[in-house]
């Protein structure tokens, strides 16, 4: 079976051709098994989240299944019409977690899941279809192959997706509490913070 999860893949810059290492990105090719795995481990790990991290009101979380980036974009155009019309000072902020699937620490996740009574055997799983796969890399005329990765999701798949809500959506209650009084009042509500993946927006 591990031969299923052999990838080769190339190397692509974000910015030019001569990009520094921090820019560079990867999306590995999945082959069936592996794409199947990963459907169903996501959705397992899903359930598992949104059981464990409630959101407070007045926080929206996108880039989820059954969710659409109009959820935030909306919003946020409506916080600022709304304050135009009343002539007070409404400010909408952005930030984006610069490095996010590539660093956050896979094994801490899992287990921070596990103890909020996450399935183990799911968890497992999500854990090992990360960490799994053998990388070669081509990179002009060398080749070079990763083993055993330890930290990181592995980008394009719907497993790093959902494990990459844990750090994220933990970070939206922290900071909700901080400044949840600064949110704007709708409909008997406060629109405080919304997060599309790794991108925060108050």
């Amino acid at each position: 079976l591990g031969d299923v999860y052999k990838r080769q893949a190339k190397v692509y810059g974000k910015a030019s051709s001569s990009t520094t290492l921090p820019d560079t990105r990867m999306i590995l090719p999945q082959g069936s098994i592996q794409n199947i795995c990963d459907s169903l481990v996501a959705n397992k790990l899903h359930a598992m989240i949104n059981q464990q991290l409630k959101q407070p009101p007045g926080v929206t979380i996108a880039g989820l299944p059954r969710t659409q980036v109009a959820d935030i974009v909306a919003p946020i155009h409506k916080a600022i019409q709304i304050g135009l019309d009343n002539g007070t000072p409404i400010t909408c902020a952005q930030a984006d977690v610069q490095a996010h699937y590539d660093t956050y620490a896979l094994l801490k996740i899992v287990q921070d899941i596990e103890c909020g009574g996450g399935d183990k055997a799911y968890l497992g799983a999500a854990y090992r279809l990360m960490t799994l796969p053998c990388i070669t890399l081509d990179i002009a005329n060398h080749t070079a192959t990763i083993v055993g990765r330890t930290t990181g999701g592995l980008t394009g798949t719907r497993v790093a997706g959902a494990l990459g809500r844990w750090p994220v959506e933990h970070a939206t209650i922290y900071v909700t509490t901080q400044f949840g009084g600064l949110g704007l009042p709708i409909h008997n509500t406060s629109l405080t913070l919304a997060a599309y993946v790794d991108n925060i927006f108050a």
